[in-house]
C-alpha cells in the first residue's frame, strides 16, 4: 500500500510541477510580448517627434499650401456651371407647374363636392350644425316605430284579401 501511494503521489507531484513549469514559461512570453509592443509604440512616437519638430517653418508652408489647395477644390465643386444650372431651373419650373395642376385638381373635386351638396341639402350651401338636424328629418320621412306599425297594418289587411293564409305560391 505504501508503494502504491507513494508512487501516486510522485506522480501528482511531478504533474504539477510541470504544470508550474507551463506556467512560468507562459508568463515568461507574455512578458516578451508586452516589452515588444511597448518598444514599438514608442519607436512610432518617437518617428512623430521626429517628423514634427524637422523644419517647422517648412511644415507650416506645407499646411498654408494644403488649406489653398481645399479652398480652391470646394469653390471649383460650388462653382456650377451653366448647364447645371439651366437643369435646376427646369426643374424649378416643372415643380412650380405640378403643384399649379394639383391645385386646380383639388379646386374641382370641391366645386364638385360643393354642387353635390346643393343639390343634396338644397341652395343653403354650406348647412351650419343646427340646419343639418333638420335635414336629417328631411331624408327620413318618418319615425321607424311609425313605419313598422304601418307594415304590419298592411300585412294584416292583405291577409284579409286573400284568405288570411300564406301558401307559398301554391
Amino acid at each position: 500500500k505504501t508503494r502504491s501511494d507513494s508512487g501516486s503521489s510522485d506522480s501528482s507531484s511531478s504533474s504539477s510541477s510541470e504544470e508550474e513549469k507551463k506556467k512560468k514559461k507562459k508568463k515568461g512570453k507574455d512578458k516578451k510580448k508586452k516589452a515588444d509592443k511597448k518598444s514599438k509604440k514608442k519607436s512610432k512616437k518617437d518617428k512623430k517627434k521626429k517628423a514634427s519638430s524637422s523644419s517647422d517653418s517648412s511644415s507650416k508652408a506645407k499646411q498654408k499650401e494644403a488649406k489653398k489647395a481645399k479652398r480652391a477644390a470646394a469653390a471649383a465643386l460650388s462653382a456650377k456651371s451653366a448647364e447645371e444650372l439651366a437643369h435646376e431651373a427646369r426643374q424649378a419650373e416643372k415643380r412650380q407647374r405640378k403643384e399649379a395642376r394639383e391645385a386646380q385638381k383639388e379646386a374641382r373635386i370641391i366645386a364638385e363636392k360643393m354642387a353635390l351638396e346643393r343639390a343634396l341639402f338644397g341652395a343653403s350651401g354650406g348647412a351650419p350644425s343646427s340646419a343639418l338636424s333638420a335635414l336629417a328629418g328631411r331624408n327620413c320621412p318618418m319615425r321607424p316605430e311609425e313605419g313598422i306599425a304601418m307594415m304590419e297594418q298592411a300585412e294584416i289587411e292583405s291577409r284579409a284579401m286573400h284568405g288570411g293564409v300564406c301558401r307559398g305560391g301554391k
